[in-house]
């Protein structure tokens, strides 16, 4: 219960199978800021806060995607990319999500 309102949440794998790590990641990328949009509308709904005014981070250990994620030019690779994934490019122009890289192993003592 939050704010005297059930919250019900689920996880489940995957489901788009591709040869491309870059391209997998992009979609785990994707994934994570619909998710994230979805969370700040509700949040903003149920009046636990007016509004949330900065940029959400999404986090991402692919270097490729962080740059295609905020590359605006499509290219002969990318062009066979499903239109619904450019959701992340437009939510980052539109200043509501940001993707930060992290590198793989940080924090992880091997």
């Amino acid at each position: 219960m939050l704010t005297e309102r059930v919250v019900s949440w689920k996880s489940v794998k995957q489901t788009l199978i591709t040869t491309l790590t870059m391209k997998a990641e992009y979609v785990a990328c994707y994934k994570a800021t619909r998710q994230a949009i979805w969370l700040k509308n509700f949040i903003t709904e149920l009046g636990v806060v007016e509004s949330i005014s900065r940029p959400l981070i999404i986090y991402c250990d692919n270097s490729v995607v962080v740059c295609f994620s905020r590359n605006n030019n499509t290219t002969k690779r990318s062009k066979h990319f499903n239109t619904k994934f450019m959701f992340v490019r437009e939510k980052i122009q539109e200043f509501q999500t940001r993707v930060e890289h992290i590198p793989f192993n940080k924090g992880i003592n091997c």
